[in-house]
């Protein structure tokens, strides 16, 4: 196991020991869909892929793709990342 795996499971028992909302934790992705035309990704840590059909933004959970019609990334902030387009599919990658 990755070390980055390890410490993202330490805080989460942190977390849930605390009683602590997962979303207030450092370094975890938070994930906006609105809809299926619009996703906003805070935390995140590049893209490593940008096409028509696919996005691959860097997270500390590992990589996020997008899949869909149309993606456009259309803000790219130290912070959050936006993509707008038809959203089909959302996964992470190991």
């Amino acid at each position: 196991m990755s070390w980055r795996r390890i410490r993202q499971r330490l805080l989460e028992q942190v977390s849930e020991a605390l009683e602590m909302p997962g979303d207030i934790l450092p370094d975890l992705p938070r994930i906006v869909l609105i809809g299926d035309t619009r996703l906003f990704v805070e935390n995140h840590r590049g893209i490593g892929v940008y096409q028509a059909d696919s996005v691959r933004i860097g997270t500390s959970c590992g990589d996020l793709l997008v899949r869909g019609e149309n993606l456009v990334v259309k803000n790219i902030l130290p912070e959050e990342i936006t993509v707008e387009g038809r959203i089909r599919e959302i996964s992470f990658l190991p």
